[in-house]
Parts: structure tokens; sequence; C-alpha cells
């Protein structure tokens, strides 16, 4: 009994440290995976199940078994999801270009390409097209910043394999 609750106290301020973890102390991928070992060490601890290897370690490939879902890309080692594979391809290419014309027809795409529950996912990615097109590419750029803000911890663990 007491090294139950002694094993739910851990368990419980590891899931603290990690939820209070700053986002500049490590990447978002880090930290999303840092919360999921720690909640599934704390539900654990409260029913008494087992932990499996991969519960406690750090691969992105991992966190999608701990929260029941399984990706066959995305991770080292595996291929690219559609969308990963196409925004690394096209779209940052065409970022890193300088090209404005190339980056707003990326965005376009982005833009034709609607997210269901994803409600700015349109919006922004006009938005940044229309910035490039006016040559503004700082501002076109920052759109990608904002949609991954809203957007990529959620398509990530959840639609990560779908068609893109």
């Amino acid at each position: 009994m007491k090294r139950s609750i002694l094993f739910v106290g851990v368990a419980f301020a590891a899931l603290v440290a990690c939820k209070s973890k700053s986002a500049d102390a490590g990447t978002h991928e880090e930290l999303a995976v840092d919360t999921q070992a720690a909640a599934v060490l704390v539900g654990s601890a409260l029913t008494g199940s087992a932990l499996t290897g991969s519960a406690l370690t750090g691969s992105e490939s991992e966190a999608g078994t701990m929260l029941g879902k399984t990706y066959e890309c995305g991770a080292k080692g595996q291929k690219p999801c559609p969308m990963q594979g196409w925004m690394k391809s096209v779209l940052a290419k065409a970022a890193g270009s300088g090209e404005a014309k190339e980056l707003a027809n990326a965005l376009d795409v982005v833009a034709s390409k609607p997210v269901a529950g994803f409600d700015q996912w349109v919006a922004i990615a006009k938005e940044g097209a229309d910035k490039a097109r006016a040559g503004d590419l700082d501002t076109a750029k920052a759109s990608c910043k904002k949609c991954h803000s809203l957007y990529q911890k959620k398509y990530r663990e959840e639609m990560r394999d779908q068609a893109w």
C-alpha cells in the first residue's frame, strides 16, 4: 500500500513537472512525449497495471502507441507521413527559396485542402499566400508558424497518416 502511494506521488510529480516544463527547454514533440509518459505513470499507478517499456521511452512513434494509435510514418527511420512529406518537399523548399510566387502557390495548395475541425486553416493559408504574392515573405512564413502553433500537435497525434 505504501509503495503504491509513493509511486502515485512520484508519477504525479513527474506529470506536474512535464506540464510546467517550458517549451523553450525542448521541442514540442519532446514535451508531448514527456507529458504522455508521465500520464501513463499516473494511470498505471492508479489502476495497478504494469508499465510497458514503450511508456517510458521518448520516441515520437511510441507516443502514438501510448495514445492507442500506432503510426508507420513520421518518426526517425520511418517514411514521412503524407502531409509531412509534402510540407518538407514542397512548402519548406518554397519558403526557403525566396521565390514569392512559389511560396504563394504552395500556400494556395494548403488553403485548398481544409482539415475538419481546424477552423482557421484555410484563412491562415490564404493570408500567407496573399502576403507572399505581395512580396512580404516574412509575414507569409509567419502564417506557417501560426498554423503550426494552432494545429500541428493535434494533427500529429490524430491524423498524421491521412492522405494529403
